[in-house]
């Protein structure tokens, strides 16, 4: 392994070391080192962290507001507790911590000065946020001056009005109030309350004829729970101290909304989103348990439950899958075939029938059927519903939207043979618990959409093998270790990066969510890579495809530094294997001599003695352009 390789793995692992016994501290200077490394510079994201803060500090309103080249924040709560601003950094309470991320993302990528303005004092902060002053009390005002560049500020409402929208505090942007969330038309709705929370977010409500269900007062968190939503909204959302972090619904059910607030939630390094701990995953379980008894209550009696229940009865059918409750999960199913079926004796309403009830996901039931009348050693039926199913596929409308049976559907256009795939493998990784199948299936899916160059498609397939890894790491697999998610989170990252690329997006949202993938790979392949003495040639190519993907975004950033240090870490790298990946080598070299100045002479020597190398090498590894003309004119003659 080459010495800038071990440096690098060093320095992203180096903020896992112990730094005293006992009582365990974290050292101010360290603390701001790490989050150098590895918060998100997204620039807009100190807003959500500033809402959060103010919600900690129990305010009812704050305000934002952009003045004289000066944006100024204020709340009406409480002011936070620290010493100094000197060690803000290492405090562990939520609320110091929340405004600890707001000024170092606001001071790292917008702003080069902050001044806290209080009744009695005004503390100025440099670009190290370092000053000794103490905080007063009395109105909370924070002014961010000096912008780096011009911003145009009023383009972050739309972050606001999304992200926000649930806050308990009132939030006035640029003089205008932030949105509310909007009333929800839905079949059911229900509000699941098993605990009591400081600051309880503003939920959503039903309107219309939505149906009230029974409540289930058990769980460790408060939910508004929406089933069969009569517009797009749907997924899981997780309020933390007022802004939302959007997840896949639970079970991958279409057409649910949920609003969640819980305690015990935090944060990862990079801000940007929730940490999966086992706190994450038990209050998902919860969630999960708490739908089961939910969809219990709504099927008492099957015969009178209307058919647009059908996509949640089947999250029904694998609570008895999971129990190897066959014969109950087979019974559940022949109660769905006649509500899908011809001549059902249940009117529907039309919006119930369309949105429920297409094609897709008639046969995405059927082929469940009979996937689970196999389970059932009923080999005659279970082939001849396969039959239905596959015919149903044929004749469905290709440019139905709801085509696949999963909460989140895949960018791009795919063939009706593509697309049929994606839905048998989403029935069996539903019905079905052994996935291994399901894995190579969709590692060999990525794989055509990789050489077609259709890299929205490759991401869809990444995210859906990274879910099965970390759920059968949740479930106590041996399946996913450290290893295999590294690998994971690398080939998300790295996808997302080409697709970028390739679509020549601008900087948004999708590079720092590929960056904090990226990070999460780098950080865990050091377990791996420091139990070899050298590195496989697998393994040296996704390593190098990480960095690779790391410089793209460093040089999208306009981080300098950082894109020259990784390029020569890769560099070193691939001089292990010369004669592999010279295209990029090429690319990098030539990047990296444009970054030196003119004193460094001896590397830029260097640098042109390798790329003369590579060039060689490259011509070397293509036939030679005067061969080819030469065939083709005998081939001619």
């Amino acid at each position: 392994m080459s010495q800038l390789l071990q440096e690098l793995l060093d320095d992203y692992a180096s903020d896992g070391e112990w730094h005293s016994t006992g009582r365990f501290t974290i050292d101010d200077k360290r603390a701001r080192d790490v989050l150098v490394r590895f918060q998100s510079n997204n620039p807009g994201l100190f807003l959500l962290h500033w809402v959060r803060f103010a919600n900690l500090c129990g305010a009812r309103q704050t305000r934002i507001s952009w003045q004289d080249g000066q944006l100024t924040f204020s709340h009406d709560g409480e002011w936070p507790t620290f010493s100094s601003w000197s060690t803000l950094w290492g405090q562990q309470h939520p609320r110091e911590r929340a405004l600890a991320y707001c000024l170092w993302n606001a001071m790292r990528v917008s702003f080069d000065e902050a001044r806290l303005v209080s009744p009695e004092d005004t503390l100025i902060l440099d670009t190290n946020l370092e000053a000794q002053n103490q905080p007063e009390s009395g109105e909370f005002r924070l002014v961010l001056c000096k912008p780096k560049k011009p911003t145009v500020w009023e383009e972050y409402r739309r972050l606001l009005n999304e992200r926000c929208q649930f806050s308990p505090a009132e939030i006035t942007y640029l003089e205008r109030e932030v949105e509310r969330p909007e009333g929800v038309s839905s079949s059911f709705h229900s509000i699941f309350r098993g605990t009591e929370l400081s600051a309880e977010p503003r939920w959503p409500k039903p309107v219309g004829k939505g149906e009230t269900l029974p409540q289930v007062v058990r769980s460790p968190y408060v939910a508004s729970v929406f089933i069969g939503m009569r517009d797009d909204r749907q997924g899981l959302f997780v309020v933390l101290d007022g802004v939302s972090y959007s997840t896949s619904a639970p079970k991958g059910l279409p057409r649910l909304y949920i609003v969640l607030s819980a305690s015990d939630l935090t944060l990862d390094l990079s801000g940007e989103r929730l940490v999966h701990t086992k706190t994450y995953a038990s209050l998902r379980e919860w969630l999960e348990r708490d739908l089961d008894s939910f969809f219990r209550l709504m099927i008492r009696d099957l015969d009178n439950a209307p058919a647009g229940l059908v996509p949640y009865l089947e999250s029904f059918i694998s609570v008895r899958l999971r129990a190897k409750d066959y014969t109950g999960a087979y019974q559940i199913c022949r109660w769905v075939l006649r509500k899908i079926g011809a001549g059902s004796a249940v009117h529907l309403e039309d919006w119930q029938r369309d949105r429920f009830l297409n094609d897709w996901q008639r046969a995405a039931f059927l082929y469940r059927f009979a996937l689970i009348s196999l389970l059932m050693k009923d080999a005659s039926g279970g082939r001849h519903l396969g039959e239905q199913a596959e015919k149903v596929w044929q004749e469905a409308d290709l440019n139905e939207p709801r085509w696949l049976p999963r909460a989140e559907v895949p960018d791009g256009q795919m063939s009706r043979v593509e697309k049929v795939n994606l839905s048998r493998l989403a029935v069996e990784e539903q019905t079905l618990e052994e996935h291994d199948r399901i894995r190579k299936l969709l590692d060999e899916q990525a794989e055509q959409f990789r050489e077609q160059d259709r890299w929205s498609l490759v991401v869809y397939c990444h995210r859906w093998l990274l879910e099965l890894e970390q759920s059968s790491l949740n479930r106590g697999g041996e399946g996913a270790g450290r290893r295999v998610l590294a690998i994971r989170r690398a080939l998300v990252g790295i996808s997302m990066i080409r697709y970028l690329r390739q679509k020549a997006a601008p900087l948004n949202q999708d590079w720092y969510e590929a960056q904090v993938y990226l990070n999460q790979a780098l950080t865990g392949w050091r377990g791996q890579l420091d139990r070899q003495s050298s590195i496989g040639e697998e393994d040296r190519g996704t390593m190098l495809e990480i960095v690779d993907a790391l410089i793209h975004i460093h040089l999208a950033l306009g981080q300098m530094e950082g894109a020259r240090r990784l390029m020569e870490v890769w560099l070193e790298e691939q001089c292990e294997a010369p004669n592999l990946y010279l295209e990029q080598a090429q690319e990098h070299l030539v990047r990296l001599k444009k970054m030196l100045s003119p004193t460094e002479k001896a590397m830029q020597t260097q640098l042109d003695l390798r790329l003369n190398k590579v060039k060689q090498a490259l011509k070397e590894s293509r036939p030679s352009t005067l061969d080819l003309f030469a065939r083709f004119f005998r081939r001619r003659k």
